[in-house]
């Protein structure tokens, strides 16, 4: 588990998808057994798993605001040893993170290495030692200013003096042994260390003295997980397991608090049929910071052969307890706004349902689904800012609910052309209020087209439409909707060499995700990549 304890959240703009075998994405309340944070869903990336004989590749990549990307990996394995190892550098000029249509020419540069790994032994027999690692050092300008407009708005402005350097170690060793052939066990013993340093030092203005708002904040995240899987018999299995969390969070010459969570939790699924399937589990947790929570989740699928249909319906609860960000964060000012934490927070917890049917049409090659899904929030934390007082701080909004439907397409008409499509429409809203939740569009929409004419060459575009969102609670700050499309291709020029380009916003949207902040205009992007 990757979440910062200090923010709650994961920080992706680093993470690089050298060394990832795939990424799964679960929705819905999943607090059962991933715990709190796993509130809305669960993103699982999984590292790949080196086998065979030793295989490398080599990657130079040029683009775009002088942006370099070289990548170097090894993998392989025997029946007793598997390992597969990556490094990357990027260095980027960037543009200005607060948006230069509002007036801001500074750019910002990023730079990241990463180095990440997995290293696997069998042992013991039927027994096996997994070692999972990845360290990332990235370094990138930042704008932490904030203006207000005239009509309220608080914008990110140039800050010409802000920087952010973050190290990250995020590690993992699982031990994997059966006692019988019935039962089977994973201990897992994991740690995310985090270390951001910001330097922000202002100079005195005929307005203001000088000021220093550089912070060092180190957090680490420690985790065991024992999981037992028992197979009663063929169509019942019951999982079981205890988890131990202790997470840190150190502000210098602020705040060191830490979070202790412990929880105990089941499973059993249960196929009384060959074509139905169901599962019901439950978890308690007891945390040192918001007390004992209970989360529960249900869910079943049904699959009817000779049609090719399949229904299925899930229920759960969830809930997030309050971040050490959310309860302890000193005041700190930025650009006139006093950002603290609350530690009058409650957690948050959910209840969600959802029911979806696929059907599989014309022999397989195309497949369509659609899911009606409806979550409830009691106690939602979201930041609140207060423009006449200049505060800003974390609450709890009583009621909130989140509803709407989903819907996939996928389609492979012939050999060699595969198309995807997808539309969500979520209403969100704060029940107290009647007002739209934040940074939640009501319309997404994406389609996928991958084409490969020849066994040598792959073509891809991708299209996002995003409709409309606020940037704050109160339906203040508008933000626009945009339409982007990206185009990629790459040719297998011999065995070992293989030529790529990327074209991104390939008609230049002027557009903004979140109010005040940067995006990149057209980009190209071209280099070379080479395996033994």
């Amino acid at each position: 588990q990757v979440n910062s304890p200090t923010n709650g959240a994961f920080d992706f703009s680093d993470l690089t998808v050298d060394n990832i075998e795939r990424i799964e994405v679960i929705r819905g309340p999943q607090s059962t057994l991933y715990g709190s944070d796993a509130i809305g869903g669960v993103i699982h990336v999984i590292t790949k798993r080196g086998s065979g004989k030793v295989s490398g590749f080599l990657s130079s990549e040029f683009g775009s605001f002088n942006t370099f990307h070289e990548r170097a990996g090894v993998s392989g394995g025997t029946e007793r040893v598997d390992y597969a190892l990556s490094m990357s550098r990027i260095d980027s000029n960037g543009i200005s993170r607060a948006n230069d249509d509002r007036g801001n020419s500074e750019g910002d540069g990023y730079d990241n290495t990463t180095v990440s790994g997995r290293f696997g032994l069998n042992v013991f027999g039927d027994g096996r030692i997994d070692f999972t690692g990845r360290y990332t050092n990235a370094n990138t300008d930042s704008d932490s200013e904030f203006l207000f407009t005239d009509a309220g708005q608080l914008l990110p402005a140039d800050d010409p003096n802000s920087v952010q350097e973050r190290d990250t170690i995020i590690a993992a060793l699982t031990l994997s042994k059966p006692i019988t052939s019935w039962w089977d066990q994973r201990l897992q013993l994991s740690l995310n260390d985090d270390d951001l340093n910001a330097q922000d030092l202002d100079s005195a203005t005929a307005f203001s003295p000088p000021a220093d708002n550089s912070f060092r904040i180190d957090i680490q995240g420690r985790r065991l997980d024992w999981q037992h899987d028992i197979t009663i018999t063929d169509a019942v299995i019951v999982t079981a397991g205890y988890e131990l969390e202790d997470q840190v969070g150190n502000i210098a010459g602020s705040f060191r608090e830490t979070i202790l969570n412990q929880a105990g939790y089941g499973q059993v699924q249960l196929n009384p049929v060959d074509a139905l399937s169901l599962v019901f589990g439950g978890r308690f947790d007891s945390n040192n910071r918001f007390g004992d929570e209970a989360t529960y989740k249900a869910s079943g699928a049904y699959v009817i052969e000779q049609t090719g249909t399949t229904i299925r319906s899930s229920y759960g609860t969830g809930f997030r307890g309050p971040s050490l960000n959310d309860l302890f964060f000193p005041a700190v000012n930025f650009g006139g706004i006093v950002f603290s934490g609350n530690p009058n927070l409650k957690a948050e917890t959910s209840e969600g349902v959802d029911a979806g049917v696929e059907q599989v049409l014309f022999g397989g090659k195309l497949l369509v689904g659609a899911t009606y899904f409806y979550n409830s929030f009691n106690d939602l934390i979201a930041s609140t800012i207060d423009a006449d007082a200049g505060v800003s701080l974390p609450m709890n909004i009583n009621k909130a609910r989140a509803q709407g439907v989903e819907v996939d397409v996928q389609f492979s008409p012939i050999d060699g052309l595969d198309i995807g499509a997808n539309y969500t429409h979520t209403t969100s809203r704060d029940q107290d209020t009647n007002r739209r939740l934040a940074r939640r569009p009501v319309d997404k929409g994406s389609v996928n087209v991958g084409y490969s004419p020849v066994a040598e060459l792959h073509l891809n575009t991708d299209i996002f439409l995003i409709g409309d969102s606020f940037s704050d609670n109160e339906n203040v700050n508008e933000v626009q909707g945009y339409g982007l499309v990206n185009l990629a291709g790459s040719y297998d020029v011999t065995q070992h060499i293989q030529a790529f380009v990327r074209v991104e916003n390939l008609f230049d949207q002027q557009y903004e995700e979140v109010l005040g902040f940067g995006t990149f205009g057209r980009s190209a992007f071209g280099g070379l990549k080479f395996t033994f």
